[in-house]
């Protein structure tokens, strides 16, 4: 059973390709097509060369390993010097969801480890991240619309304390539209607004403050191969290319 509904957009203030550190992330990518059995991005610089632009210095890689459904089974980030970093590991449930995340350093040390929780009809409802020693750290409850789209996000500290809201939009095409984020208060802290492409990934993000004010505007290509995959990625900030993402795909036979 896939789940097919969940587009919940990593929201990070960089622009690394990469897993977030755990919640909000992307369960199942529901455009790629083919089986594909691993893929590696390369996460580079990118630097204006005349009307287009040029590939830096790498700065990261993620090796990830997907089972014949598209969950991801792990993701091993490594630097650009070779020094092994990040590793996510997912527990796969008997219902072919993800019911566990577990991250460790780059030393193999546990950072913190999620839990993910489903209603009857699949859908995630709640995830919470636990420190090494066990300790409850951040918590989100997500919210459906009839038509199985979260609308509403919330996340609680540790000790239960609400810490932010957030409400999301959608365009036609089922892709989100807007992403609205709210202190603990109910004072709106900013707007995300995006538009997809005709593959259905991201074309570009712009990020505004409470009273509209455009504070970051980026711009996303992308080349394909044959299957219909992205297999490179150009972001652009402000109109400047800032990361180029290569990806390499094994497709299983």
């Amino acid at each position: 059973m896939k789940i097919k509904h969940i587009v919940l957009i990593i929201l990070l203030s960089g622009l690394a390709a990469g897993p977030a550190t755990g919640q909000k992330a992307i369960l199942r990518d529901r455009h790629q097509k083919g089986n594909i059995a691993s893929f590696t991005d390369r996460i580079y610089e990118a630097f204006p060369e005349g009307t287009g632009w040029k590939k830096g210095d790498l700065k990261l890689t993620y090796v990830s390993r997907l089972d014949e459904h598209g969950n991801k089974l792990h993701d091993q980030m490594t630097h650009a010097d070779g020094r092994p970093g990040n590793r996510y590991v997912y527990d796969i449930n008997a219902q072919n969801q993800r019911a566990r995340l577990t991250l460790t350093d780059g030393q193999g040390k546990m950072v913190r480890w999620i839990e993910y929780y489903y209603n009857g009809h699949g859908q995630l409802i709640e995830d919470q991240s636990y420190s090494p020693d066990s300790i409850p750290e951040k918590r989100f409850i997500y919210i459906y619309d009839d038509l199985g789209r979260v609308i509403e996000d919330y996340t609680f500290l540790g000790d239960g304390t609400l810490n932010m809201r957030f409400t999301y939009t959608y365009d036609e095409a089922g892709n989100p539209a807007t992403n609205r984020r709210y202190s603990r208060e109910g004072q709106l802290l900013k707007t995300v607004e995006y538009t997809f492409n005709a593959q259905g990934y991201m074309a570009t993000q712009t990020e505004r403050d409470a009273d509209g004010k455009a504070l970051k505007s980026l711009r996303f290509t992308y080349d394909w191969d044959a299957t219909g995959n992205w297999t490179r990625k150009v972001t652009f900030e402000e109109g400047n290319p800032a990361e180029l993402v290569e990806r390499e795909i094994q497709y299983r036979p």
